[in-house]
């Protein structure tokens, strides 16, 4: 189950760069029209960077532990 949200793979990667991108954007757009945002703000600041560095320490653990599975692999 952990695998399915935290092992970080090339398209996962891309998927939260993306996603902080589009969130600073976003942001960055109803800041302008309307003033204060703080949603987009915090997803920006906040809650994608810790996922990105919560996946990072998960897919290093994963691999130490895992040596040679490959991340495809089903859970037992």
């Amino acid at each position: 189950m952990m695998n399915r949200f935290l092992l970080l793979t090339k398209r996962r990667f891309f998927v939260i760069a993306g996603a902080w991108i589009l969130a600073v954007g976003i942001h960055n757009a109803l800041y302008a029209y309307v003033g204060e945002e703080p949603l987009f703000f915090l997803l920006a600041v906040v809650v994608i960077p810790a996922w990105f560095v919560l996946s990072v320490v998960y897919t290093l653990l994963w691999r130490i532990g895992h040596r040679g599975d490959s991340p495809g692999t089903k859970e037992a």
